[in-house]
């Protein structure tokens, strides 16, 4: 990813694409760099605080971001952070994918629509609101088409947990796919979006249930179950209005698609083919040699900064 800060409706997706391919420095020239200018956590099997709304077990192989740290490396990427954000994890090798953690305290959402979810009429509103975008683009190397589910939508009622992937491709024929997955709590949803590239989703999808969904938990007071309609507020939307949310869509009409795409590319897990090649690349080394640094020196304090870190959560 890159800075860019001055964005214009002439600029084309591609160019937004390329900017997020380059590695990340954010600092002056010049300028010495910090060990960790984003209190990262690394893994020990340590439990951290996912926002207020969740607890996840660090597996060694993982780094971690609180609310605060994650916003700041957005913001210092050239993404568009908000208070919505509540922490991000990534494995410390070299693989290139990220999970970023959204809550939207938006009211308690109803599954009543669980075993009436049309995927079909989802699927033509996807078709027909882009449509409808392009209309509104007078560069058509700005238009999206949507061509169908990569993963339909499919609730999991013991997880409270609603996924989808949706395939889609720019005027260019550059491959796009939004994969989502919010899981239902006591007053609103927490997005759980993981950013790849189309051809390692499967493999990092497989990864990241293995090293991040299956270590998440909802905290006790917030789970769904713990709904009290005497004093809890109600979403005035059920499942189906979630999906159609997702896409940012009701976004767009708002924001103009230049401000969507950013958000789509860290918001709501759509990538280009490699849209993140160098991610974190500036990090990942600092995190390295930061690790073994721990492994190998005997002179290390045994209040390390990870443990500091740790601490403070």
């Amino acid at each position: 990813m890159a800075k860019f800060f001055r964005m214009k409706c002439g600029l084309t997706i591609i160019a937004i694409v390329l900017a997020l391919a380059l590695p990340v420095s954010v600092y002056a020239e010049g300028e010495e760099e910090a060990d960790d200018p984003y209190n990262t956590v690394l893994g020990t099997g340590q439990t951290v605080s996912i926002g207020d709304i969740a607890d996840l077990v660090l597996d060694p192989s993982m780094a971690y971001m609180d609310a605060e740290n994650t916003r700041k490396f957005l913001d210092d990427n050239g993404s568009i952070s908000s208070e919505n954000d509540i922490g991000a994890v990534y494995p410390i090798d070299d693989s290139n994918w990220i999970v970023y953690f959204e809550y939207f305290n938006e009211g308690h959402i109803d599954d009543e629509e669980k075993n009436d979810i049309d995927a079909k009429a989802l699927l033509e509103s996807y078709i027909n609101g882009t449509k409808e975008q392009n209309k509104k683009l007078e560069d058509p190397a700005d238009h999206l088409f949507v061509e169908g589910w990569e993963k339909a939508p499919y609730y999991d009622e013991n997880e409270r947990a609603l996924s989808w992937t949706l395939r889609m491709h720019t005027n260019d024929n550059e491959p796009l796919l939004n994969q989502n997955m919010r899981v239902l709590t006591r007053t609103g949803n927490m997005s759980v979006v993981l950013v790849t590239d189309p051809d390692h989703l499967q493999a990092d999808a497989a990864s990241m249930k293995r090293l991040v969904s299956s270590h998440l938990t909802i905290k006790a007071g917030q789970r769904y179950e713990d709904f009290d309609e005497s004093t809890d507020k109600k979403a005035n939307y059920g499942l189906t209005g979630l999906i159609l949310g997702g896409a940012g869509l009701v976004v767009a009409k708002k924001a103009g698609l230049i401000a969507v795409i950013v958000l789509l590319v860290k918001k709501f897990g759509i990538v280009l083919v490699a849209a993140i090649v160098g991610f974190g690349g500036f990090l990942r080394n600092k995190l390295k040699r930061r690790s073994n640094s721990e492994n190998t020196s005997p002179d290390q304090p045994s209040d390390s900064s990870a443990t500091a870190n740790s601490d403070r959560l």
